[in-house]
């Protein structure tokens, strides 16, 4: 394959990745897994340039575009893929939503229920109150305090590998 080639290769395939984009936006779980693409064949692309520009034979270069055109076109069909099994997966997610709202309703009747809201509301008041705030705030501080020292001793331990203080 030829520079100009896998040039034209490159801005096909993210046509391609455009293509992609526009058919899944408004799903930001679907967008995760188009952007994963994006940089992974940034990376790619990237890769097969610098490892040309790095080689001098024609020859070697030939082999570099093929490489990261095959690499391009598997993420490519995978993210495809993945994104097809996202779609049947939406039939299960119309399942859930039903669930979701018989379950919304059900909590909206419960909230409704007045001696619920009595305990909610004890609930809520136990919650507030300057003791528990106070034991909330202490269990913060000893966790962060905690965390400091398993962090200390993490770079204590590794540097002591690494023949690093």
């Amino acid at each position: 394959m030829k520079k100009n080639d896998f040039e034209e290769f490159e801005q096909s395939t993210k046509f391609q990745v455009i293509k992609l984009e526009e058919e899944n936006k408004g799903n930001d779980r679907k967008k995760q897994i188009v952007d994963n693409l994006t940089s992974e064949l940034e990376r790619v692309f990237k890769g097969a340039k610098k490892a040309v520009d790095d080689t001098m034979s024609s020859e070697e270069a030939e082999k570099v575009f093929e490489n990261a055109k095959d690499k391009a076109d598997t993420l490519l069909e995978r993210t495809k893929k993945a994104l097809k099994d996202f779609r049947e997966d939406d039939r299960v997610q119309d399942v859930i939503t039903k669930i979701n709202d018989t379950f919304d309703s059900i909590v909206t009747s419960i909230s409704e229920n007045e001696t619920v809201q009595n305990v909610g509301n004890k609930v809520n008041d136990f919650v507030n109150s300057d003791s528990v705030q106070d034991g909330i705030h202490t269990a913060k501080r000893v966790t962060l305090d905690l965390a400091d020292k398993a962090h200390d001793g993490l770079k204590n331990l590794l540097g002591a590998k690494d023949g690093k203080e």
